[in-house]
């Protein structure tokens, strides 16, 4: 936000997503009596959806003494972390988003042992992929035809969380768009009980037509010559074999055509549900996984 100008339409967004995810009535939103609230377009907007605006009394911080708080817990972070790592003022949005986002995923709220995360989701957050602020990262290339020994990364600065990207894009023009569903199993015990329940993405492959979506395709199997080889081998020499199942063999690898997937039943994008996405690794399904 550049201006409190724009604070209307941050909060507007902010209130509608919320009654979309929570599904439940809001009654009041809560604010000081700058002009950036206490505007028509706030009014109309809180008559329209029945909100109630309380507005605190002027020149009584100690009133919103909660957010007052809050607001100086994250900008005291912000600076430390700025001065820490002699970071650029002008990333002062990043460094103060960054502390936003570890204290609604690790910071539990009093009396009831959980946090902000987990009571507007419903879950509990990951928390592996976090990083300090201002450590060093690494940016993939995605330029083609890079020489075998030159570097496929670029230097950069970890400077946070995106709040609002998502992996998905606009679907080019004239590209075949492939379908993806969910396949759900019960794994069983030796006693029979169910132990687990596994659910897997995959892509409807079956779409797919040779010599426009892909060239060739191939079989993860061994020759039965070459398995016999081996364990004549193996025993002339008195070697010791192994069997070991790569399960996600079928994930790890990188595809080489252009492929775009429609985004997963159940969780599209309310704002963008035309949006795909684009692959970059196989998913079981596609006729280029094996190869993969």
């Amino acid at each position: 936000m550049e201006s409190k100008d724009e604070a209307f339409g941050f909060v507007r967004d902010l209130v509608l997503r919320l009654r979309n995810e929570s599904h439940k009535a809001m009654r009041a939103i809560r604010s000081d009596n700058g002009g950036e609230f206490r505007n028509s377009r706030f009014e109309n907007f809180c008559r329209n959806l029945g909100l109630e605006h309380q507005f605190s009394s002027p020149y009584t911080p100690p009133q919103n003494g909660v957010v007052e708080r809050k607001n100086r817990t994250l900008v005291e972070m912000a600076r430390t972390m700025l001065d820490k790592h002699r970071t650029p003022r002008r990333f002062w949005a990043e460094a103060v988003n960054t502390p936003c986002y570890f204290a609604n995923r690790i910071f539990l709220r009093a009396f009831l042992g959980k946090t902000s995360y987990e009571l507007r989701f419903g879950r509990q957050p990951s928390v592996k992929h976090l990083q300090a602020f201002g450590c060093r990262c690494f940016v993939l290339k995605k330029a083609g035809h890079l020489d075998k020994f030159e570097s496929r990364c670029l230097d950069g600065i970890f400077l946070g969380y995106a709040s609002s990207s998502r992996a998905f894009l606009e679907p080019p023009l004239n590209c075949r768009l492939i379908g993806t569903k969910w396949v759900f199993k019960n794994k069983q015990g030796e006693d029979g009980m169910v132990v687990r329940n596994k659910a897997r993405l995959v892509a409807q492959g079956f779409c797919q037509k040779e010599g426009i979506d892909y060239e060739e395709t191939f079989a993860p199997v061994a020759r039965l010559e070459a398995i016999r080889i081996l364990l004549a081998f193996a025993a002339s020499k008195g070697f010791k074999l192994q069997q070991m199942d790569v399960k996600s063999a079928f994930l790890n690898g990188f595809i080489e055509e252009e492929v775009y997937v429609r985004q997963p039943p159940g969780f599209e994008s309310a704002k963008f549900p035309d949006r795909v996405y684009k692959l970059r690794k196989g998913l079981y399904g596609l006729k280029q996984a094996p190869r993969a």
